[in-house]
């Protein structure tokens, strides 16, 4: 029997492991350098690193969408549309609603320490807020990924049925709607321009989709693991 000493547990990937864990400790720097653009003096040596590495570590959240995109959308993963909002969809809406339940929550439970008053205002907008979904600004990946979940039959197939050619020819023009226009249309000509042509780009929401979709093509291009492929892995034969 050949086993490998290449690092796997399970179904599990390594390089969508370490790609994730590299875009955890990317989102906490970032959160970590914010604090910098406005606890230091604008221009110093400070300033423009803690603005420099926070913008290099901006591409740690779209990670996380192309690592689901290269676990979920394996045709070999069994994602029915049942599974998805049986299954997907209420775990991540109980986390959506619990968090947002708790963020919202923190304000009044400060006004009820400072004054021993729990006001029926603060409570009628926790409530709102929480029903018309105008929850606290982190909490937007939860967002983003529900729509991610919901669309996968859809993206599930298309990655599954189409071929290479028509595969990147759709991520080349969502590159152009969703990565490439939004940015220009800042700048002149294109910030000129109106009508529909304006609805061109693709926002950073529906983006996330096509970003799923990146990570499995990714994931079909690259080379595959091997035993005895990289440094460190030996194939041991076992009588």
């Amino acid at each position: 029997m050949i086993v490998p000493t290449a690092p796997a547990v399970g179904n599990r990937s390594a390089p969508v492991d370490a790609a994730k864990t590299a875009a955890i400790f990317g989102t906490i720097l970032i959160h970590a350098s914010a604090m910098g653009g406005f606890a230091w003096e604008t221009g110093s040596a400070n300033w423009v690193w803690a603005l420099f590495w926070g913008s290099v570590l901006r591409c740690a959240v779209p990670v996380f969408f192309l690592c689901s995109g290269a676990l979920l959308l394996d045709p070999e993963k069994n994602v029915t549309v049942r599974r998805v909002w049986t299954h997907y969809i209420p775990r991540i809406a109980a986390a959506l609603f619990f968090w947002a339940a708790a963020y919202g929550a923190w304000p009044v439970f400060l006004t009820w320490l400072r004054t021993g008053v729990v006001e029926a205002e603060g409570l009628r907008m926790w409530g709102e807020n929480l029903l018309f979904w105008r929850h606290k600004t982190h909490l937007y990946y939860l967002h983003i990924i529900l729509l991610v979940y919901a669309l996968l039959p859809i993206t599930r197939l298309f990655a599954a049925r189409a071929d290479r050619k028509l595969r990147n020819y759709a991520l080349g023009v969502w590159f152009v709607l969703e990565c490439v226009l939004p940015v220009l249309w800042a700048f002149w000509p294109l910030s000129q321009v109106g009508g529909i042509p304006a609805q061109y780009p693709i926002n950073v929401t529906w983006g996330a989709v096509g970003y799923s979709l990146l990570g499995r093509a990714l994931t079909e291009e690259a080379p595959r693991f091997r035993p005895g492929s990289l440094p460190g892995c030996t194939l041991q034969a076992w009588r």
